[in-house]
């Protein structure tokens, strides 16, 4: 892993590793303040964690608490935790989402590059097309890679996910419906080995996300 490169540009412009791990080390922060907040178990070897201490954590401490304080919830005990917070998420999403058609109605478009060494791009699929119970993974894998993803698991509605979509506001729980066929507006990048469509539904009353 130490042969790791990144490049990313977001809509044109770069965006260098040292930028992301900053924006990982404030976003663990604030994840860690925010189910403090709510009343969540937040430690560090064994000791109940105060702002000030959270705010002291390092960058990789902070990462590590980060993991073991969502890991430590199921899917379901999550939910319940961000009851208030998810409810805020769905009103926004209901409000700035009124009166817009899926393939009608013109999509706000953005583009992401990202040139990636020294990791095979099979563990990214083998992640999702794992046999392995769903929360597991989590606990495993998305839990590392995002700090602001909270949950997954399987519905007879379909897998519900619950993260923050681009820090923006709180965190959403959504259903992913995948649909390969989906006809969308905007081309994928044929060259590209790893191709997915879909849409996304709120979880708690299926309203277009």
């Amino acid at each position: 892993m130490s042969d790791l490169e990144i490049k990313c540009f977001i809509d044109g412009h770069q965006i260098y590793y040292d930028q992301l791990k900053a924006i990982e080390y404030e976003r663990s922060k604030h994840v860690l303040h925010e189910m403090k907040s709510l009343g969540g178990n937040v430690e560090n070897h064994g000791q109940a964690l105060s702002d000030f201490d959270i705010d002291a954590l390092s960058m990789q401490e902070a990462l590590k608490v980060n993991i073991q304080a969502r890991s430590q919830y199921s899917a379901s005990e999550m939910q319940e935790l961000y009851k208030e917070p998810l409810k805020i998420s769905d009103d926004m999403w209901k409000k700035d989402n009124y009166g817009f058609h899926f393939g009608k109605d013109k999509m706000q478009e953005s583009h992401v590059d990202m040139e990636v060494h020294g990791i095979d791009p099979k563990l990214l699929t083998s992640a999702t097309e794992s046999s392995e119970d769903l929360e597991e993974q989590s606990a495993k894998f998305l839990y590392a890679m995002n700090p602001e993803h909270f949950c997954i698991q399987k519905t007879e509605n379909g897998p519900v996910g619950m993260e923050t979509f681009g820090m923006y506001g709180e965190p959403s729980a959504m259903i992913v419906n995948v649909d390969n066929n989906l006809k969308t507006q905007i081309e994928p990048d044929p060259t590209y080995p790893i191709k997915s469509s879909g849409f996304p539904v709120l979880a708690n009353d299926g309203t277009p996300a």
